[in-house]
C-alpha cells in the first residue's frame, strides 16, 4: 500500500476499506490486517474519505462520480 496515496480509512463490518490515487477501493480484514480486495472504481484519484454504510461503502471518485461497494 506505500506511495498509493491512500484516503482516510472507513470501517465496514470485518473490513477497512480506503481508497486511492489511481482510482481502487482496497479492502483491509480488521482482524489480520491482510487485503481483502481492490476494485477499481475509475475516475481517477480519490482525496474524499470513504464513507460507510450498514451495507457497505460510498467512495467518491476523482470525477466526482459516487459508487457503493458491498463488502461481504
Amino acid at each position: 500500500m506505500r506511495n498509493r496515496r491512500l484516503t482516510e480509512p472507513g470501517v465496514v463490518g470485518s473490513w477497512v476499506a480506503m481508497g486511492d490515487f489511481d482510482g481502487y477501493v482496497h479492502a483491509l480484514s480488521t482482524q489480520t490486517g491482510e487485503l481483502a480486495g481492490r476494485v477499481s472504481v475509475g475516475g481517477g484519484a480519490m482525496f474524499a474519505p470513504v464513507q460507510t454504510t450498514s451495507g457497505g461503502a460510498l467512495v467518491q471518485a476523482g470525477d466526482s462520480s459516487v459508487v457503493f461497494i458491498r463488502l461481504n
